[in-house]
């Protein structure tokens, strides 16, 4: 939901509210002055009933003035203690064949020393009428409120806040890649502006960091691992060398597996570095059977010598977009990795279908909780030449390119599932 749409959400909640709170307290005050009205009338006409009979020498027992048929003069045998009531009751009307409100004053004086009951009637404004009339002129303006806050809610959003989508859609099509800050435009609101430039000078500033870490990167993958390989030739030709003692050979050969493992270990952090950099641009439809027929075979040297045998299950020929060296470097290291940690004679399995790709081999299970497979420099094994990098680049490379691994070990199989 857009800010503007909430915004005006709540404010037309808080408007219902203060219409409803507001029709009440009007609702009271209007029916306050209205009885005041109508107590002041019965009053006045009271008092001129009273000055009326006052100059008739005698009063009939029982009678309804002619003058004014709401009111009424009754002889009482006894004063009461109250003088003047004034109430609300209902009086059946013969032209609207209904009971009407009336609100009605009873009087008690004396005339001629006899006392007298005087009942004066009013009829009232229907106290139904008057709700319903406050009722429906609280919606009409609620719903006039509601529309023209529709629309200044449309026109403010195309208008007043087209800055700010600009630069989200900038936003959405930056790319760190390119080396390039985002050009922001100079809007004639504060807010928005000041935002445009916070988000120049802080898109500048990563690109001059991805730059430098990119060359970073590619001068340490070159100076470092050149001295390395000089390291390794030397160290083969020591190990050539007829003149070494045993255990001068012993040691070579331990610093020339450190250098080899050092070597792998520098390849390996460099390209993590550039998945993570998104360096591999440019994405190919890749089948995946073909993929996996290639590294199987490129590999069948080495199964044959562990004595593994492997099952497939070839059900699709999934077509995925992925960067075709990403692809190859992803479908090896789960290759690489099920033929490494797996027993000798064991099984793998290879399953293959529209939205899934299961690899499955046997083996040990693992000592540690199951999600930190995926972790950097994680192995099983202490005592397997593993650098624990090649899940944690499959990890990578799916985040990358929208795959989805997922790992179980159950039934004594370690079962690795690639989702797209």
């Amino acid at each position: 939901m857009k800010l503007l749409t909430k915004t005006t959400i709540y404010y037309l909640l808080s408007t219902l509210g203060i219409f409803i709170l507001g029709g009440l307290v009007f609702y009271f005050i209007l029916a306050g002055i209205i009885n005041h009205e109508v107590d002041e009338k019965l009053a006045f006409q009271k008092d001129r009933v009273i000055e009326r009979l006052s100059t008739i020498p005698r009063v009939p027992g029982d009678t309804t003035l002619s003058l004014n048929p709401q009111v009424r003069v009754s002889r009482l045998n006894h004063l009461p203690t109250a003088e003047m009531i004034i109430r609300d009751t209902l009086v059946f009307d013969s032209l609207e064949n209904e009971f009407m409100p009336h609100r009605q004053l009873f009087y008690v004086t004396k005339l001629h020393d006899q006392p007298y009951q005087i009942r004066v009637s009013e009829p009232m404004v229907e106290s139904e009428s008057l709700i319903q009339g406050i009722v429906y002129s609280e919606i009409l303006l609620f719903l006039t409120l509601f529309v023209v806050l529709l629309f200044l809610n449309y026109k403010i959003d195309n208008k007043l806040w087209s800055p700010f989508y600009k630069t989200v859609n900038k936003l959405k099509t930056y790319d760190v890649t390119r080396h390039q800050s985002l050009k922001m435009e100079k809007v004639p609101i504060k807010e928005f502006d000041e935002l445009n430039r916070i988000l120049s000078g802080m898109t500048g500033k990563i690109a001059r960091d991805y730059q430098n870490l990119k060359q970073f990167t590619e001068n340490a993958s070159h100076e470092i691992q050149t001295p390395l390989a000089i390291i390794q030739s030397k160290m083969e030709l020591l190990l050539q060398s007829e003149n070494l003692t045993q255990e001068q050979l012993r040691q070579v050969q331990s610093a020339y597996q450190s250098a080899n493992r050092l070597s792998k270990l520098n390849q390996a952090l460099i390209l993590l570095a550039k998945i993570e950099n998104q360096e591999f641009v440019g994405t190919e439809p890749v089948h995946l059977r073909r993929l996996l027929e290639k590294q199987l075979a490129s590999h069948q040297e080495l199964l044959d010598l562990r004595g593994l045998r492997v099952q497939t299950i070839f059900s699709a020929d999934p077509v995925i977009e992925i960067a075709p060296e990403l692809a190859d470097l992803l479908i090896r290291n789960l290759l690489g990795n099920a033929i490494k940690h797996n027993q000798d004679g064991g099984v793998i399995i290879i399953n293959l279908s529209e939205y899934n790709f299961h690899i499955v081999n046997t083996g040990a299970p693992i000592k540690e909780e199951p999600s930190r497979i995926f972790e950097r420099f994680y192995t099983q094994d202490a005592g397997k030449d593993s650098l624990g990098l090649g899940l944690a680049i499959v990890r990578k490379i799916c985040e990358v390119s929208n795959l989805q691994i997922d790992y179980n070990y159950e039934n004594d199989l370690h079962v690795f599932t690639l989702s797209f």
